[in-house]
Order: structure tokens, then sequence, then C-alpha cells
């Protein structure tokens, strides 16, 4: 509604002045005519058309505003002078039947109230240096140029061409404002005439569009970035802007601080021969290993000295190759980056990269990586301090330097305690692990070296402290049962207990507390050997008495001698010793059972009665003997004349000791009758000792 009444308005302004009614102009149609051409499409295809802004040059407010035209057809219109120098046109095509008429609608949300009404007609240069005109237009649409014009900006989907009746090739001069990107999907085209493109602003212009024209390109400031092509036969000159883009353009000459940027930040333009001096510069992106710019050149590549710019937005792995320019078939390169020979060194950041000129096919300009990412290690133990046979843990984990890169470290760590290699490990997830348990009591300095891969540097970490203490090990004396010898030693070895990996412990012993026979008595670990590789160090040792100690009596050796004598009268005992293993008492022998004074065989018992608690009592018998003596009997005959008596020999017995005498029987020998007679006599002992006899004298 608003727009339908600034057309009312417009329209009354526009037929009231006269001196727009020159060169045969018609007044406005009225508005039920321009209603439906002007406005029909307004938001599709009308408005997006041309888009300005213009000042009045102080005869009132700035408007900002849409141009429209009152044909029914506005897809063609030319930005003309008019015939005259000063004026300045939009016309549609006069073929379309409604001649130079134009209608200019206001954007009233853009605007405040007027005070003023518009001027009646505007001078050509000064409005198209102060008003900025930034077309934007409607796919199908087409903006002819019968003058060069300069334009802010350049957007839509349009074509721009020369007006077919222009006298001369047309330029445009694109100044997009600072901070400002404007994107052309269109065409710009020669139309009988050529067409030429000025880039002389800060800001950046895209085309993305087959532009086919075939005049120069010049970019004296800002960016021009050709995502679509432009002509090959079309040269393109950069002396102060910069040329980007991922698109296609003919021959390209830098100079005087000119850029030439291959990609959008990174990407591959193509160009033809390339041509740059010592004064402009050469601006590469490197994002990653596939996304970096590149200039894909079709004829020569000279580059003159110029400034390479790198724009490193990743940190590339050791040996990954950027090819910079691709030059086509075996031409070399002329030239080379100011400073930068062939087999240069460059370093940004973290990395180090190294040009070539001969590198790719042998005619490219290639960087490569030589450097490798620096890495930070730190060791940590799972256990300390640990005690000597628990098992240790240390992990080393292994990190990109800082503003590296963020790809896990593979490869391999070596661990160390002081200079001693415990072992290489490979590594899972950016870290590595080794477990021991054999380390010695002590304090050690652990240190894990990186051992670097394809990407990264070696690297040391810091050391930490690894403690160890001894570990317990109770050696614990043994039961032992042994018979009463006189030492102390037992057979028997202690048990072990707390022994770590493959130590051992020999030499074991035991002994008792003392030598003597008993129950209950006390063993106590006497000597061992620790064999753990440290002298023993490895250990706190405990030893363990036992009370299951038993020392059982020996059998003392007994020998007892018998006697065998003759009946003497006195009293006669056997003899005896006793031995042992140790001490004995010769005493505890008691032999008195064998004692004996009368003949006779005795069977007689002897006793051992222990008093050093170290023997078995024990009993035994013997056999002595006293024999029976022989009596000395003296029997005297007698020879006397008959006397009519009775006459008897006469004897004594004697002997050893004591003997009856009438143990002898001399009645054999009495006789009364005379005669020569040979008596017997017989001694029958009754006293035990004496061997009976008998014998013979002659009495007469």
């Amino acid at each position: 509604m608003a727009n339908l009444q600034l057309l009312s308005i417009l329209s009354r302004w526009f037929n009231r002045k006269p001196a727009l009614h020159r060169s045969g102009r018609r007044p406005m149609r009225p508005l039920q005519e321009l209603i439906i051409p002007t406005l029909e499409g307004l938001e599709e295809r009308t408005v997006p058309a041309v888009t300005f802004s213009y000042n009045d040059l102080g005869t009132s407010g700035s408007v900002v505003g849409n141009l429209t035209f009152d044909s029914q057809s506005p897809d063609e219109f030319t930005l003309t002078s008019d015939g005259t120098s000063t004026d300045y046109t939009f016309r549609s095509d006069a073929a379309k039947g409604y001649g130079n008429s134009a209608t200019l609608v206001v954007n009233p949300s853009a605007i405040p109230v007027q005070t003023k009404a518009p001027p009646a007609t505007v001078e050509v240069t000064t409005f198209l240096e102060s008003v900025k005109l930034l077309p934007n237009l409607a796919a199908g649409s087409i903006l002819n140029l019968d003058r060069d014009t300069p334009l802010a900006s350049l957007t839509g989907a349009g074509t721009v061409q020369p007006w077919a009746s222009t006298s001369a090739g047309r330029a445009i001069t694109l100044g997009v404002p600072s901070a400002t990107t404007a994107t052309f999907s269109g065409v710009l085209q020669d139309n009988t005439k050529v067409l030429s493109l000025i880039v002389n602003q800060s800001g950046t212009e895209i085309l993305t569009g087959t532009n086919t024209y075939t005049g120069t390109t010049k970019i004296q400031a800002g960016t021009l970035r050709v995502n679509g092509s432009l002509a090959v036969a079309s040269a393109v000159t950069v002396p102060g802007g910069t040329l980007s883009g991922t698109g296609t353009v003919g021959a390209v000459t830098v100079t005087a601080s000119g850029t030439l940027a291959p990609g959008a930040a990174v990407g591959t333009l193509n160009t033809g021969a390339i041509s740059l001096d010592s004064t402009s510069n050469f601006s590469a992106g490197i994002n990653s290993a596939a996304a970096y710019s590149k200039d894909k050149v079709t004829g020569t590549v000279n580059l003159g000295s110029s400034t390479l710019n790198i724009a490193l937005g990743y940190n590339p792995t050791y040996g990954t190759a950027f090819t910079l320019v691709e030059n086509d078939g075996t031409d070399a390169v002329t030239g080379t980056f100011n400073g930068l020979a062939e087999g240069a060194k460059i370093d940004i950041g973290v990395t180090k990269l190294q040009i070539s000129y001969i590198g790719g096919d042998g005619n490219d300009v290639v960087l490569t990586t030589i450097s490798k990412w620096d890495t930070t290690t730190v060791v940590a133990s799972s256990n300390n301090p640990s005690i000597y046979g628990s098992t240790v843990t240390f992990t080393a984990t292994v990190s990109p330097a800082p503003g590296t890169s963020a790809i896990v470290p593979t490869g391999t760590v070596t661990f160390f305690a002081g200079a001693t290699n415990l072992g290489t490990a490979t590594m899972a997830s950016g870290a590595a692990t080794w477990a021991l348990s054999t380390l010695y009591v002590g304090a050690y300095s652990i240190t894990a070296a990186y051992n670097g891969d394809a990407k990264y540097n070696t690297s040391l970490s810091g050391a930490i402290t690894q403690t160890v203490t001894p570990a317990a090990l109770t050696i614990t004396a043994a039961a032992n049962t042994k018979t009463y010898d006189a030492t102390i030693t037992a057979a028997a070895l202690p048990t072990v207990a707390g022994l770590q990996n493959s130590d051992t412990v020999t030499g074991l012993s035991e002994t008792y507390d003392n030598a003597n026979a008993g129950t209950g008595k006390t063993l106590t670990v006497a000597t061992y050997t620790v064999n753990d590789g440290n002298g023993g160090a490895n250990y706190t040792v405990t030893t363990v008495t036992s009370t299951a100690g038993i020392i059982n009596k020996a059998n003392a050796t007994i020998a007892v001698t018998p006697y065998s004598v003759t009946y003497d009268a006195t009293a006669h005992t056997a003899t005896g010793t006793v031995s042992g293993v140790g001490p004995v008492n010769q005493s505890d022998l008691d032999l008195t059972g064998t004692t004996h004074t009368n003949a006779g065989t005795y069977t007689d018992t002897w006793v051992f009665t222990d008093t050093t608690g170290n023997y078995n009592n024990s009993t035994g018998t013997v056999v002595d003997t006293i024999a029976k003596a022989n009596a000395t009997i003296v029997v005297t005959p007698y020879s006397v004349t008959y006397d009519a008596t009775a006459h008897t020999a006469t004897g004594t017995v004697s002997g050893v000791g004591p003997v009856n005498q009438s143990d002898l029987d001399l009645t054999g020998t009495t006789h009364t009758n005379a005669g020569t007679y040979t008596d017997t006599w017989v001694f029958t002992d009754t006293t035990g000792n004496y061997n009976n006899s008998t014998g013979t004298v002659v009495d007469t």
C-alpha cells in the first residue's frame, strides 16, 4: 500500500515537471495503467533487478530505493546518457513500446518523511560516483551499458554487457566497500563491443558464472575471486589487488604489490601463464593435506622473485607435499620466490617446509614438510614407594607439543632406571606401559624415552624417583625330632615365606637351644643365605623359633664283664663300663647284683639308671661263676699194733675259707683187727665252697 501511495505522488510530481518532457518524453501514464506492469513481480523480479542508493547533492535527504520500469517485460534495461553528457537515464528497450520512460519507486521503510521532491535531473558523472550503484540482477535480466560504469558491487544472476548501440567498448569498475563481499552468478559478456572489468576497492567481488567477455580484467585494489570462469583469451592484470578463486582464468600478470592467491582461502585456481615481479605476492593457504592453495597453470610460469606468503592452518605431518604451482608440460619454472632458492627451508611456527621448483613431475613448485612435530613425554608410576617384588607399572604418556597436532603419537617408548634399559613397549592411544617387579631395594631415577614415529620427534621425559623398600621375609624353624647325640644340630630345614620373583634361600639350618634330651625344646634358625642378586638387601628378614623340638634319650652302651673265679672266700663283683654319645656317669651302672663270695653259678642283673637325663635306663644280666675250691685234706694213716681197740686215721681239712672239719669222713679208715688196710676217706663239703673229694690211705 505504501508503494502505491508513493507511485501516485511520484507520477503527479513527474507530470508537473516540464523539464522531464523534453526529447519527446511522454507524461507518466495514470496509475491504473502502471500498477500492474510496475508492481507485477515486484518482490520476485522487479525489486531485485537493480538496487541502488543515491544522494541528491544537498537538495534533500538520502533516498534508498528500487528502480523499476514501465515496460511490460522489464527484463532488459539500459544505463545511457540519453544523448547528453549530463543527464542520467535508466531506460527500457524502446522497441518494447514504452520509449525511455522509467519510474523510481522509493522504499518507504528506509526513508524519512520527504521535505523536498527529488531533483528533476541528475548529472550523470556525479550521480554514478556518489550514488554507489549496486545492481542486483534477477535471473534472465540484462543490464546494457552505454558508458564506462562505476558500480559499488554487482550481485544477482543476470547478464551485463555493452549496449548494442554504444559507440565503443565499455568497462565496469567495481568498488566493493571494505569488509563487504558481493557474489554475482550471472554473465559478463561482450555485445558487439568488448566489455572489460576493473576492481578498485577493498572489498571482495565473487564471480561464479561462466563469463565470456574478452576485454581485460584489472584488479587495482580489493579482491576478485573467480569461482566460475573468465574467457581464457581475457588477460588478467593484478597491479595492486588480489586475484583468488577456484575457477578458471586466462593469463595472469601480477605487479605493484598485487597478489595471486589461488583458491578461496584454499582450493585450485586454473590459470593461463602467470608472471609475477619482485613487488608482487603469491599467497597460499594450507589447511590439510588435501585442502590447500594451488595454481594449475597452462602456459609458462615466471615467479619473478615475488614474495611467498603461507597461511598454515594446521601442522602437516612429516613428508607431506603441497603443490603450489602445477606447471603443465615440461617447461621449467622461471625465477624463484624472493629469498627462497631451490631447496630453501621455511619455518612456520613449529613446522619446517622445504621448497622445490623442480618438484612433482619435474617442473612444479612444491612445498614439502621436512620437520616432525615435537612431543612431550611424561612418565608416572602406579606404585611409589613400592615393596620389593610387588609389580610397578610405569606409564609414559606422549603428547604432541602445544600448537602442533591432534594426531595421536604412535611407536615405542623405552623405559630407563638411571642408565639401565628396563625395556621397550609399544604405544597404544598415545601411551606405553612397562610393568616389572624386579627392581632391587633403593631409589631409582626413572625416565621414559619416546622413540618417535613418521610424524613425531623423539622426546625424553623428566625423571621421577621410584623408591623400592625391602620385602618381608620370614624364616621359621621347623619341628625336629632326634635322638640325643650331645649336639644341638637339627636335621630339619627352616621354612621360608615371602620370597619374590625367582629368589632363593640356601644354607638353611636350625639348632636346638641345648643338646640335652627333652620335649618342647626350642629350635632356632641358625644359618641362611638369601640369593636375591643384591646380597640379601632386598629383604627384611625375621627368624621365628619353634618349640616343637624333641631330643629323645639315647641308649647308653653298657659293657658288663662277668667273672669266673675259684672260690677264694672273698666277694667278687662283675665289672662294667658305660659309654654314650655324650657324658655319662659310670656310677649310674649298678653292679651290686653281681657280687658273690660263695662258689656258685649266678645269673646276675645289672641296672643302669641314668642321672644325666640323656640316656634311657636299662638292665641286663650276666652269668658270674665262682668255682668250688679244692680243700686241702691231710689224712694221716695209722700204723699200730693190734690192741683190740678201734683205730681211725686222722685228718684235717683246710681251705681258702672256712671249712667244716666234720665234712671229712674218716670212718672208712677205722679198724680194730690187725691188718693192712687201704682205706678210703671221703670229703663231702657242706659249705658249698669246696669240691668233694676222696682218697685212700693205708692203715696198718
